[in-house]
């Protein structure tokens, strides 16, 4: 159900000037690559993000998600809620200006910027290579987008 309100605030996440261009790049990116070569790329760049704005230490669950909202404060990029579910770890990141910037009928492949960031910070506190971060298909990426880390 859409609510006009939580729409009119997701749409002005990206910055005016911003939206025009990133609507267009993202548009020839579409007309340039399939989607999976753009989840590579978009995952790719997530990890260049997570490298140029490392967290800090962290031993629990909690100040994991301290260390990374954090950053996301800084940026404004929303905020990720972590639980541990035993097997993995559940992170559902809340409004990260994915659709703003490149589209609704983009987020499919835009969330893995998401992926590389989080992948790349749990390197960076010491998590095996075996580990990756994957978009979960239960994911309503116009409100929350949910990923997973585990095997």
């Amino acid at each position: 159900m859409e609510n006009p309100l939580f729409d009119y605030y997701r749409n002005r996440q990206a910055p005016l000037q911003w939206r025009g261009a990133l609507g267009a790049l993202a548009q020839s990116l579409t007309n340039h690559f399939s989607s999976e070569q753009l989840r590579t790329l978009l995952r790719e760049a997530g990890q260049h993000f997570a490298s140029q704005h490392p967290i800090q230490a962290a031993e629990t669950v909690q100040s994991m998600q301290d260390a990374m909202n954090g950053v996301w404060t800084t940026q404004d990029w929303g905020w990720v809620d972590i639980h541990d579910l035993d097997s993995f770890l559940t992170l559902t990141h809340y409004a990260a200006p994915l659709e703003s910037a490149f589209g609704a009928q983009n987020l499919a492949w835009s969330a893995a910027f998401l992926e590389g960031v989080y992948e790349q910070w749990f390197r960076q506190l010491g998590a095996s290579d075996a580990l990756h971060v994957r978009q979960s298909e239960e994911s309503d990426v116009r409100t929350a987008i949910v990923l997973r880390l585990g095997r």
